[in-house]
């Protein structure tokens, strides 16, 4: 497990939601869910940072937060270096380090993957709008709400997952090379963006 970057926040009141790809209920459910969401007070607003990688190591920034039912999203910049693959995500639920909850992952090659981390995968597929360009920024996001959520890349809903495997608040966070193959050592990942609003009932 790699050492965490030192984190900076943005002066910006409130985040840019990503544009809906869609109008079906799903994407109309989850848009109303994160608009409700960001008139909170945030948990965590608007964060960056720089991840470098290290070989065989995953990366992640910690802010040190308890959430259950929450809304968060957060901008990831491929690395200038795409010859090897790469990814990048949000766990979440993590009550105990981050190597608990559950983890939103998805590849530069437009796979994804909801899984607990070292155990059973949740759910997974493929997204056609991932941008795998070099220096291309891809937003991530995840609403979750008691043993439901709901995960989108760039605006496009992905379909409503099961979330009862972990139930108990915990962290959320960001990183990225936690796939086998997925690090070169030294090189960078950065994020922007991360923000985290609690969700009411």
């Amino acid at each position: 497990m790699a050492a965490q970057p030192t984190t900076g926040s943005t002066t910006s009141v409130t985040p840019n939601l990503p544009p809906m790809q869609s109008s079906d209920v799903q994407s109309v459910i989850f848009d109303r869910g994160r608009t409700a969401a960001i008139v909170n007070q945030p948990l965590v607003g608007g964060d960056f940072a720089v991840f470098t990688q290290e070989a065989n190591a995953y990366s992640f920034s910690s802010p040190g937060i308890s959430a259950g039912d929450f809304y968060a999203l957060v901008s990831f910049t491929n690395p200038t270096d795409v010859a090897t693959p790469s990814d990048v995500a949000i766990g979440f639920r993590a009550a105990a380090g981050s190597d608990s909850g559950v983890r939103f992952v998805v590849m530069s090659t437009g796979a994804w993957y909801l899984l607990v981390p070292n155990g059973a995968t949740i759910a997974s597929g493929t997204t056609t709008n991932f941008d795998a360009a070099p220096g291309a920024v891809n937003t991530l996001e995840v609403l979750a709400q008691g043993g439901v959520g709901m995960i989108a890349i760039n605006g496009m809903v992905l379909q409503q997952v099961d979330l009862s495997s972990a139930s108990a608040p915990g962290d959320v966070y960001v990183g990225t090379g936690f796939f086998q193959g997925d690090t070169v050592a030294g090189r960078q990942v950065a994020y922007a963006d991360f923000w985290v609003f609690p969700v009411t009932a």
